[in-house]
């Protein structure tokens, strides 16, 4: 997405777009936001949100929602994605640990490299699928995922080293990455970021153990990006591994949909318990824009749910509790609905999970 004044481009928008999944078998197509670029002279006159609403109506046809990942609650750049419609969905916030060089290195774990990653790949998409089946937050796997990251313009940028901590059993490991090129606002040495881990749980505590270890001997920090609900917080605090605060360096995951309807649909095929009553219309309505979720086939009642675009947000992207959110009011309901419907309502888009994986920012 550009912008021209002139015949001169004087901004961009790069948009990749990726299957992305919000919930156990629901997959929605999303356009990833890298950044809004405008040239310096020109910023502050509205080029970025323009282009921002055109990218969303060009793309309606080949994607439901706009996403990024995003940063630094207090700056200028995240408030221009928040004025721009995109809305928070999931907080990660860095782990880091500075290994003692006398941590042990486990026995049952192998160390590979880029080459046998990708030979392994079946073998490591079973262990990912059999630990993040229930969750949601990331972009689909499946076969080539690995090849496609690995080739991606970040990757390409990063010139990261690639290390594989894999268990002698095949219950677990963890995907390092060390950066080789510097940031320019970067003044200190790239750490050894845990980009994926996946398996069982005493495998899991070795496989992160051998990459500590590992970094110990290379005098590195080791750093890993962790939400709320990660399956194996307690394995990082065991070995060391503490928290920062939102304040001092968090990402977010941020959605604008662009396709309320579709999403609602897919969450539906999903999870909802049938079809909904054929006289029942369902709509959506927030102070700035009133939808049709579902349609009836033959209407005679409507119900509306009457939200704010955050909280309609979350909803469409399974990150609230629609029956709780009814009770403290960040849902009202408006209409002709009875109990046993409301409920098929709630349980039909459910509250999921979440989790991050650096390998889908890359």
């Amino acid at each position: 997405m550009a912008a021209f004044e002139g015949g001169e481009i004087v901004g961009a928008i790069p948009i990749a777009l990726r299957e992305f999944r919000i919930a156990p078998n629901v997959v929605i197509q999303a356009g990833f936001e890298h950044s809004v670029l405008v040239r310096p002279d020109l910023r502050g006159q509205g080029i970025g949100q323009r282009m921002v609403e055109v990218a969303a109506e060009a793309l309606r046809d080949r994607c439901d929602a706009l996403m990024v990942y995003r940063g630094q609650e207090k700056s200028r750049a995240y408030n221009f994605y928040r004025k721009a419609g995109h809305h928070d969905l999931h907080y990660i916030r860095p782990w880091t640990l500075r290994p003692s060089k006398e941590l042990e290195q486990p026995r049952d774990v192998l160390v590979k490299g880029r080459s046998e990653i990708l030979e392994m790949e079946p073998t490591l998409l079973e262990l990912f699928q059999r630990t993040y089946g229930d969750y949601g937050g990331f972009r689909e796997r499946g076969p080539g995922y690995f090849k496609r990251a690995f080739s991606s313009a970040l990757f390409a940028c990063w010139k990261p080293e690639i290390y594989l901590f894999f268990h002698r059993s095949g219950a677990g490991y963890a995907l390092c990455l060390r950066r080789t090129t510097r940031p320019a606002w970067s003044s200190g040495e790239s750490p050894l970021l845990v980009a994926e881990v996946a398996g069982e749980d005493d495998a899991v505590l070795e496989v992160l153990q051998a990459a500590a270890a590992f970094a110990a001997g290379q005098g590195w920090e080791v750093a890993a990006m962790l939400g709320p609900f990660h399956p194996f917080e307690g394995q990082f605090l065991r070995l060391g591994f503490r928290p920062s605060s939102r304040e001092e360096g968090s990402r977010m995951i941020l959605a604008r949909p662009i396709r309320p309807e579709r999403i609602f649909s897919r969450i539906w095929d999903g999870y909802g318990d049938g079809p909904l009553p054929e006289d029942l219309e369902v709509r959506a309505w927030t102070p700035g824009r009133e939808f049709i979720l579902k349609k009836a086939q033959v209407r005679k009642r409507t119900v509306t749910l009457e939200m704010k675009d955050d909280i309609l947000a979350r909803l469409l992207m399974c990150r609230l509790d629609v029956e709780a959110a009814v009770k403290q009011e960040l849902i009202t309901v408006y209409g002709d609905v009875d109990e046993e419907v409301f409920s098929r309502i709630c349980s039909g888009v459910p509250f999921v999970r979440w989790v991050h994986h650096p390998t889908d920012y890359i």
